[in-house]
């Protein structure tokens, strides 16, 4: 798996159009010193929220370097838990064997690795996602845990929304159409689980309230419309 993410991950430059693109809006983050409202071309760049530009700089910080391989850390790393989760998941949901095969599958899908290779927000909106289905079933299926693991999903299900936006609450929809199809919904949808969206609300308005403020009525008309 290391070697599958991380091998010659500087190797190459950043290919037009998304990585570079990203990568001038995290150097702006930086530059402007605006860390709620990402700059492109020193345009505000309403396009995407800011969580994936904070971590690139985070690498940045911590690598001691602006370039290919600290901007493409973040997805890497992603893309390498998400492989873990996904053999967690698997053996929780059958057995070792079928989680250990679900991860090899995904390692050896060819796009999976090569988007989590590239400076783009995909692979990180995958961890994300996946580990709140991941911790809203283990909800679902431990009531004595229940509050635990749906506040976990929860938080993880905000930063997915802080990652590509509201896309982020799918897990929701999935797991309702997964009690149905159990034909236990009222064994998912609960006072825990409400608290929980709560809690995620409360994570993305903390961004996005202020994003509005600084960013005023048209940038409140492009989130809302465009």
């Amino acid at each position: 798996g290391m070697v599958l993410f991380f091998f010659n991950l500087g190797g190459r430059d950043l290919w037009e159009p998304d990585e570079t693109r990203y990568a001038v809006v995290a150097r702006e983050m930086v530059q402007s010193g605006d860390w709620i409202l990402p700059h492109f071309n020193r345009e505000i760049y309403a396009e995407k929220p800011p969580l994936f530009f904070w971590l690139v700089n985070l690498s940045t910080f911590f690598l001691g370097e602006n370039n290919e391989l600290s901007n493409r850390l973040p997805s890497a790393l992603a893309g390498l838990m998400t492989l873990f989760i996904t053999f967690l998941f698997g053996e929780r949901l059958f057995n070792l064997r079928v989680g250990f095969l679900s991860a090899l599958v995904l390692g050896t899908c060819i796009l999976f690795p090569q988007l989590s290779r590239w400076m783009m927000l995909d692979s990180l909106f995958t961890f994300f996602l996946l580990l709140s289905l991941f911790y809203f079933y283990l909800g679902y299926e431990k009531e004595g845990s229940r509050r635990k693991y749906y506040y976990l999903a929860s938080l993880f299900m905000g930063l997915g929304v802080l990652t590509k936006g509201p896309i982020g609450y799918l897990p929701l929809l999935i797991l309702l159409l997964f009690a149905f199809f159990q034909k236990d919904v009222k064994k998912f949808w609960n006072r825990d689980l409400l608290w929980g969206c709560l809690l995620s609300l409360i994570l993305v308005l903390i961004w996005w309230l202020p994003a509005c403020w600084i960013g005023g009525k048209e940038y409140i008309y492009w989130l809302l419309f465009k």
